[in-house]
């Protein structure tokens, strides 16, 4: 996901980060959406849904976490400044969800 001179990390690699932040959802529900959107991008094709049923994740969960990462990933400077510790995860999978249109909880700063 990231841009680097850095060989891709392994699946083996990114899924043990994947199971220590699923330890911690709310807190960790951004970082596990990162590390999802990585492991999409190295998974062979076919194997993405075993990589996520080995991680015991719904594949609609996995959808929601990714989506609701790469919409943070908009809104950085807003969104680091809060205490994921303390937001509903609601909070954050709603505006990131396809659909109805919704007003934006954290419109950009004029």
């Amino acid at each position: 996901m990231s841009i680097s001179n850095d060989p891709p990390r392994t699946l083996e690699q990114i899924g043990d980060d994947l199971s220590n932040a699923i330890h911690n959802r709310t807190t960790n529900m951004l970082i596990i959406g990162r590390l999802l959107n990585e492991a999409k991008e190295v998974a062979n094709h076919g194997n993405w849904l075993l990589f996520v049923k080995l991680h015991r994740i719904e594949a609609r969960s996995a959808q929601n976490y990714m989506k609701a990462a790469a919409w943070a990933d908009t809104k950085y400077e807003t969104v680091s400044y809060f205490d994921l510790s303390k937001i509903a995860p609601k909070a954050i999978y709603a505006p990131a969800a396809p659909g109805e249109r919704r007003a934006d909880p954290f419109p950009p700063r004029v």
